[in-house]
């Protein structure tokens, strides 16, 4: 370690920017990867007084000093490490694919892990800024500022989860917004920020972004359901159709593969309206079921979301439509065959005992699969018009025609 002075150490450990802390790690990474077979590397599993409680109650919103406090820990745990000559090393808490929540190590001795460490490093120093400013910034803001460490867009998403993680809290709580994906449209009023200005989703659609949180209308009834729409087109064509109109209801779409942002949002209208059923539209084919799964038992097992699963998850989701024997109906030009691909995912669907599919919608996943083929929720407009789309679901909703 005769190389690795500590005043370099102190002067890389005390640089903002990180930037010569990475140079610097990278430069001796041969001398640290040494000292891990001479010292005992790996302090005790849960670290952190606040991981005890994550591994038995995952991931739980903290207060702003609370989240400072945490985050000043893990400098000095960081500053204890590099002063002490070891290798760095950090307790993640995750949660297995049965939810058990179990708590990792992430040891930064390569070229590889030392990035990792870095954009960890950032984002903890970022966050602590935005707490102490009470501020908030963009994910897309903070890649963009450091873009030479972060390099792509994955990466940075990693990063965050993985402090999250480490810091057992939910993403939202860092003061790190993502980009607004999800919409929102109907019987429903939102809060856009933390002064209360209000926004009425009848007169239009609105973006979900990470500081909406829904609101009963004034002198409005409770809604009857909550529509989530697997596709923004299909979100539009109810939304013009005032379905939510008809059937006093709030439709929501997270355009594909829903962002934490709109399954956070589905969560607290499920919380807000409780008792009200929701129902999802989506394909008729392997994809629609895997983003059904998606709304109903979490997007993400990334490091830092899958210990919020149970507060993204609606498990009383229903499936509406498109089922296989409504697809069966439409024009066969319509109707595509199963790919292998297809297949795959269907069979992973029935195999996967974690994928906590319900029993009759197994049923369904095997008629599918014995059919054969798939459709889109478009093909339906065949059978009844794309104008009377609106009415047909609604007739479904009413008579409960869905899959639990």
């Amino acid at each position: 370690m005769d190389e690795c002075s500590c005043e370099e150490l102190e002067r890389a450990q005390n640089n903002s920017s990180c930037i010569r802390l990475q140079a610097f790690l990278y430069e001796n990474r041969d001398c640290y990867e040494d000292m891990s077979s001479q010292h005992c590397l790996l302090p005790n599993l849960c670290r952190f007084p606040w991981q005890r409680d994550g591994l038995t109650a995952g991931c739980r919103h903290a207060s702003r000093s609370e989240l400072l406090q945490r985050i000043e820990t893990c400098f000095m745990a960081m500053d204890e490490d590099l002063f002490a000559g070891n290798i760095q090393s950090l307790p993640i808490v995750r949660r297995n694919w049965g939810g058990k929540p179990y708590a990792l190590h992430m040891v930064y001795n390569s070229g590889h892990s030392v990035g990792q460490f870095l954009r960890m490093k950032i984002v903890l120093e970022e966050v602590r800024k935005l707490l102490v400013e009470d501020q908030r910034i963009s994910v897309r803001a903070l890649y963009y500022e450091n873009i030479d460490a972060f390099l792509d867009m994955e990466k940075i998403n990693r990063a965050i989860s993985a402090v999250a993680a480490l810091l057992c809290v939910p993403r939202v709580c860092m003061r790190i917004s993502p980009g607004a994906k999800g919409l929102v449209a109907g019987m429903v009023g939102i809060t856009i920020d933390e002064c209360g200005n209000f926004i009425d989703c009848r007169s239009s659609a609105q973006l979900i972004t990470s500081s909406c949180k829904p609101a009963l209308l004034q002198n409005s009834l409770l809604p009857r359901a909550i529509i989530v729409c697997e596709k923004e087109a299909v979100f539009y064509t109810l939304y013009h159709q005032r379905v939510w109109e008809r059937l006093n209801s709030v439709i929501i779409s997270g355009k594909g593969i829903p962002d934490v942002g709109t399954l956070r949002f589905l969560r607290m209208l499920k919380d807000t309206f409780p008792g009200v059923p929701t129902c999802a539209v989506v394909d008729c084919n392997p994809c629609g079921v895997v983003i059904l799964n998606c709304y109903k038992h979490g997007a993400s097992s990334a490091a830092g979301i899958e210990l919020e699963k149970e507060n993204l998850a609606d498990s009383s989701l229903r499936w509406i439509g498109l089922h296989t024997r409504d697809a069966q109906k439409v024009q066969q030009r319509l109707v595509k065959n199963l790919t292998h691909r297809d297949r795959a995912i269907l069979q992973n669907l029935l195999e996967n005992r974690q994928s906590h599919v319900s029993p009759s919608a197994i049923l369904e996943i095997e008629h599918m699969r014995e059919w054969g083929k798939k459709a889109d929720i478009e093909a339906a407009y065949t059978l009844m018009g794309r104008k009377s789309f609106g009415e047909w679901l609604v007739s479904r909703i009413l008579q409960k025609m869905w899959i639990a």
